[in-house]
């Protein structure tokens, strides 16, 4: 009984002993098995693998600003287009088609250029008769009464139809390919340009058909106000 009872202190002591084996020792010990040291090096290899590196989020870029208008955002649909400088406040151009309103725009600012020069000219030039003598422009519109104004707008209005062949609406009207404002007449033969010469004048016409508008609009309001013409007449 005496025997037995030593064995198992000894026993005992040496599970205690074990506790503090140093760890080369272990690593020996753990090495003798296929399984367990495979485990080991699959660790120390995954251990010694860098960390990838968190990349942060990238921050969304915020909408384009209109360049001449910097507090709203660019105006939409009008990539491309001669003479945008991002104006379009009340967005039109997301509301009709923007071929039509480029129509629109140089139509209007053809006549205009006809009606500042025309509306210098009548200051000093008169078709004889009594009716067609006034100073005033205003007042000449009236003195010559409806017959001649009804003329012109139904010549205009078949020149509007004979050059898009019928098709008059915004839903329509360039439904064949054709660019806004080309009726084929170019006595200049400018369209046979380059390209960025044909764009250079595209450019001009838009900026002095803009400027146009203005000015027959101030032209008008003054003879209303003054009753005159401009600049000979006050």
């Amino acid at each position: 009984m005496k025997v037995i009872s030593t064995v198992g202190a000894g026993l005992a002591c040496a599970s205690c002993a074990s506790a503090f084996v140093a760890p080369s020792s272990f690593s020996r010990v753990i090495s003798s098995s296929p399984a367990a040291s495979k485990a080991l090096r699959m660790a120390e290899e995954v251990a010694a693998e860098p960390e990838a590196a968190v990349e942060p989020e990238p921050v969304p870029a915020g909408p384009a600003m209109s360049a001449s208008i910097p507090f709203l955002e660019q105006p939409k649909n009008l990539e491309g287009m001669v003479g945008d400088i991002g104006f379009d406040p009340f967005g039109f151009a997301t509301i009709f088609p923007v071929k039509f309103m480029r129509e629109a725009e140089l139509k209007h600012g053809r006549v205009a250029m006809l009606a500042v020069v025309g509306w210098l000219v009548s200051e000093v030039v008169h078709v004889p008769g009594a009716a067609y003598m006034s100073e005033n422009p205003v007042d000449a519109m009236a003195a010559v009464g409806p017959g001649p104004m009804l003329q012109i707008f139904l010549f205009c209005g078949f020149l509007e139809w004979k050059f898009h062949n019928g098709k008059m609406t915004m839903d329509n009207m360039h439904e064949d390919g054709n660019e806004p404002g080309d009726f084929g007449f170019d006595p200049m033969m400018l369209a046979k340009k380059p390209a960025d010469v044909r764009e250079k004048y595209q450019l001009q016409e838009i900026k002095n058909g803009r400027l146009a508008m203005s000015a027959i609009g101030g032209l008008i309001h003054q003879s209303l106000l003054l009753g005159g013409g401009v600049p000979f007449h006050a």
